[in-house]
């Protein structure tokens, strides 16, 4: 639901959203 939430908001937009996304995956 996170990476949805973010793709939705825009990686691009919110860098730092792409970053804790790429941390909760390899958590």
């Amino acid at each position: 639901m996170r990476t949805s939430r973010i793709e939705a908001t825009g990686v691009l937009a919110d860098p730092f959203a792409n970053l804790a996304q790429e941390m909760a995956n390899a958590c």
